[in-house]
Order: C-alpha cells, then structure tokens, then sequence
C-alpha cells in the first residue's frame, strides 16, 4: 500500500474517530435531558455501539477495504481524543440547547395541533352527534312516560 493511501486511511479514521465522539456527545446530552431508566440506558449504550461498529465498519470499507491495521486504530482514538479534549465541552452544551429548543418546538407543534386540528375535529363530530343524543333523550323519556303509565298493576312503584 502507497503512503499516500495510508495517508488517507489514516485521516478518514480521525476523522471517523471524531464523527464516532460527536455521537457519543449528542447522546450523552439526550440521556442527560431524558434520564432514562436503566434497562433502556443499557439498550441505548447497546444502540450507540452498534451504530458506532456500522459507522466504522463503512467508513473502513470506503477507503481501505476493511484492512486493519495499527495506523487505524491509532487514527480512531486519536480522532477521538482530539474531539473531546477541544470540542465535546462546547458540543454538549450545544446539543442541549438544541434538544431543548427541539422540545419547545415539539410542544409548541403539539398545543397547536390540538388547538386547530383536534378540538375543531372533535367540536364537529360533536354536532354531527347532537341530533342522535337529542334523540336518545327523547325516547328515553318517552319510555319512563309510558312505562309509568302502563305498568302492569302487581308490579309496586318503587
């Protein structure tokens, strides 16, 4: 293998060890607004290391075919170590922010959903039913009228 290629391996692999702790900062700022109980917290570590493996693996096939080597590793953790020791402080503080702002927006979508769409559904349903309960009321109270009137004579009111 030319040097100009391990070059290359060797700087998409910081590069994947970056993209990998970016990752793991966004998912630390979810667990961190969502605190999730342990059972899913050990689901979500197994989901990040899975999609972790699945990044590597094709950012690996993409430029050396999947060939292994010391530089690949060393390219990984050096990636990674250089993300958190400049950035992951910034990250995490930003991610928060916007997963925060995310959920504003999301309750925001939600109030307006219901205000415009749910209760105005429901209101309609409502009047298209009005006839139906008017109706139910009439006949019930025709049934107790006539049911009061006719009853049979052994039978004592209550």
């Amino acid at each position: 293998m030319e040097l100009y290629h391990q070059a290359y391996t060797f700087a998409v692999t910081i590069l994947t060890g970056a993209l990998l702790a970016i990752l793991f900062d966004f998912y630390r700022a979810m667990r961190t607004l969502v605190r999730p109980r342990p059972a899913v917290d050990a689901a979500a570590d197994l989901f990040y290391w899975l999609v972790a493996t699945a990044v590597t693996i094709v950012a690996l096939l993409m430029c050396n075919w999947l060939e292994l080597r010391f530089y690949v590793f060393l390219g990984l953790v050096s990636g990674a170590v250089s993300y958190f020791r400049f950035f992951s402080r910034y990250a995490i503080f930003l991610f928060i922010r916007l997963l925060r702002y995310a959920g504003y927006l999301a309750a925001g979508v939600r109030r307006f959903a219901w205000s415009f769409l749910v209760r105005p559904i429901c209101f309609g349903l409502r009047m298209l039913l009005l006839p139906l309960r008017t109706l139910r009321r009439i006949l019930a109270f025709v049934w107790r009228w006539l049911m009061h009137w006719f009853r049979p004579k052994d039978i004592p009111r209550a």
